[in-house]
């Protein structure tokens, strides 16, 4: 196995959820990106935006 001297962080796809505060669609979104962001951590480097 080749080993990279690249952290693996730097190495994994970030996926960038961006939501509104007040919106309720996002706010009912949220435990559904909170269980993927758990679930899929070690794959993907996950960012939430907040803006309005």
């Amino acid at each position: 196995m080749i080993k990279s001297a690249i952290p693996v962080y730097f190495c994994r796809m970030t996926i960038y959820y961006c939501y509104d505060a007040h919106c309720g669609w996002c706010y009912g979104f949220s435990k559904v990106i909170s269980r993927l962001a758990t679930e899929y951590q070690n794959h993907f480097h996950f960012e939430v935006l907040s803006g309005a």
